[in-house]
């Protein structure tokens, strides 16, 4: 069974999680407690310090289109999900319309289409023990797109 399906537009390479203003963030914990003592607030900042990073809207909107396209693909093909726990194989046909180093890397577009189809093609992207793909800069931008091949490694 292989899952193939493509998503339209310029793809979008993974970018790191970015700092929360920190001044706000602060504001926030403080109006939620504002009686805490400063052990509290110590607490509560140190409990909460994940809430600190957040991804990039536009790597989040690519990878929900990635995620979109794919259950789209799935319904069609009759596939379900891969069991957890089984090696896969991913295929990737990167086109994208950037060219330089503001277009990112193969292994950034590799990422961002990983995170697009976890819980959706498979439970976690640590399923994928082989990736081949390619990297295509410059091309057209009615052309630029991922293509997506998804199936038990061999």
């Amino acid at each position: 069974m292989t899952l193939s399906f493509h998503v339209p537009g310029p793809p979008q390479p993974w970018e790191r999680a970015t700092p929360i203003a920190f001044a706000n963030w602060l504001k926030g914990v403080v109006r939620r407690r504002p009686n805490a003592t400063v052990a509290e607030m110590y607490d509560a900042i140190v409990k909460s310090a994940f809430a600190m990073q957040t991804t990039p809207p536009r790597t989040r909107d690519w990878q929900g289109r990635v995620g979109a396209c794919a259950q789209l693909a799935m319904t069609e093909q009759g596939i379900e999900r891969f069991p957890a726990g089984v090696p896969l194989l991913l295929e990737l046909d990167v086109c994208t319309d950037q060219k330089g180093k503001t277009a990112g890397d193969a292994s950034n577009f590799q990422k961002s289409v990983e995170d697009g189809l976890n819980r959706i093609a498979w439970d976690d992207d640590e399923q994928v023990v082989r990736w081949v793909g390619q990297l295509v800069r410059g091309c057209h931008p009615e052309n630029a797109g991922v293509g997506v091949r998804v199936g038990p490694a061999s």
